[in-house]
């Protein structure tokens, strides 16, 4: 069950990803472009697709948690975690669609950062928690590779709201496609460690 726990969580992770590569580079204008294929709706397929996105969000993290209730920790704390963060990050995408502004996706990205950041300290405290209660259950290369990651994580928020950083759309979306790619070659070796145990 773990394998499927661990899936379900890089496979959403994944997704998100990919959905904020594809959202990035559009601009005002392809957004009058797209929302004036609207195919019979009085919704735009952006705002739809933002809406299917919430909604799936919404019945993995309510899966995992009654799933919890059946088979105590059956997703672990981290995956529910990620799911919760994942809704947190579809509702920001609807709210964008549905109420577009110039800093949009900027706040998006914001809020992806702080549910990284948030992500990354709980795994780090869980690790250093299981060494509490059994000393060496957690490597040290595995509790060095954690606050490694909750440093990347803080310096990743910092970065993002440096107005230095940010002042120029391209220049972002550059610096978020070099960090999208790191985390995605993560989740690929994750999910090789995980193909391989089976």
């Amino acid at each position: 069950m773990k394998t499927i726990d661990r899936r379900l969580a890089i496979t959403g992770s994944i997704s998100v990803l990919l959905f904020m590569i594809a959202l990035a580079p559009l601009s005002g204008e392809e957004q009058v472009a797209s929302d004036s294929h609207q195919s019979g709706n009085h919704e735009s397929v952006r705002v739809r697709y933002a809406r299917a996105n919430l909604r799936l969000a919404e019945i993995e993290l309510e899966m995992a948690l009654t799933e919890n209730e059946k088979i105590r920790y059956l997703y672990s704390a981290e995956t529910v975690e990620r799911l919760r963060n994942n809704v947190a990050f579809a509702e920001e995408l609807l709210r964008h669609e549905t109420h577009p502004g110039n800093d949009g996706l900027h706040s998006i990205h914001l809020r992806e950062l702080e549910g990284t950041l948030k992500l990354a300290e709980s795994e780090l405290s869980s690790a250093l928690e299981a060494n509490t209660q059994v000393p060496g259950s957690i490597s040290l290369m595995k509790v060095e590779r954690l606050r490694a990651a909750v440093e990347l994580a803080r310096l990743a928020l910092e970065k993002a709201r440096d107005p230095a950083v940010t002042q120029s759309p391209i220049d972002h979306l550059q610096w978020q496609l070099e960090r999208l790619r790191s985390e995605l070659t993560r989740l690929y070796v994750r999910l090789d460690k995980v193909e391989s145990h089976n």
